[in-house]
């Protein structure tokens, strides 16, 4: 997305952690969206954290990337969310599988944060606030100078070798899930790690948001982390 392809922005009461306010925009065909600045990166985690989640079979707040900005910026389809008091009585136990398979995606892309999530006003689960996915520490880093001199390719093998720490983060996200909700609810967890282990991500390579956003390079590190995920989880099922 661009920009221009936007009638109307303003200012949103909420605050989005670290992100300063949110935004409001409307497009051309009057569809609302939310748009959240973030630091370098984190634009582009909660994007390609939205286009492996669907692959996986996570229902993730559909996002795109905008330019023009003269900064990346994350614009996510708005979603109605239910109101406080329908929420008092909504039955969370519809929406545990949903919980559990957002908790296996986090564990693989090093999220030990909060699980955020929205119900919408007909009762659907939505995966939200995923900006510290992939260890964004050190992927503003990586960005920066893939934006100058190219991809530090020590940098990528650091991260594919990372293996152990993916794998401890799925040891960690598994005892959560057997502690709230059972040891027969590992089953939907796992499924989550076998669904990403036959996946081809290779369609991320080709991502024009991708490349117009970032760089034609940014890919590359995208694909270090999912080799690392990879492995880890060929180790957990060894």
């Amino acid at each position: 997305m661009h920009i221009s392809d936007f009638v109307e922005i303003k200012n949103y009461y909420k605050k989005a952690g670290q992100s300063g306010k949110l935004c409001v925009a409307v497009d051309g065909k009057g569809k609302k969206y939310l748009l959240k600045k973030g630091d370098y990166g984190e634009p582009a985690n909660e994007y390609v954290y939205s286009l492996i989640a669907k692959q996986v079979g996570i229902s993730c707040q559909t996002c795109h990337l905008v330019e023009g900005f003269g900064y990346p910026v994350v614009a996510f389809e708005y979603i109605q969310s239910m109101p406080v008091n329908r929420k008092q009585n909504f039955d969370y136990d519809s929406i545990v599988d949903d919980l559990i398979k957002s908790r296996a995606l986090d564990a693989l892309t090093w999220q030990d944060d909060n699980l955020q999530y929205i119900i919408s006003t007909d009762g659907k689960f939505y995966k939200i606030d995923n900006s510290e996915a992939f260890g964004f520490s050190r992927f503003e880093e990586l960005l920066l100078t893939a934006n100058t001199s190219g991809v530090s390719e020590d940098r990528l093998n650091q991260i594919e070798n990372d293996v152990e720490r993916v794998f401890n983060f799925i040891k960690i996200h598994k005892e959560l899930i057997i502690e709230k909700y059972g040891k027969e609810k590992i089953e939907v967890f796992e499924g989550v790690l076998k669904r990403f282990l036959e996946t081809d991500f290779n369609f991320l390579a080709k991502d024009k948001q991708l490349q117009e956003v970032y760089s034609r390079e940014t890919y590359k590190y995208f694909f270090a982390h999912i080799t690392a995920m990879k492995r880890a989880i060929e180790i957990y099922f060894d």
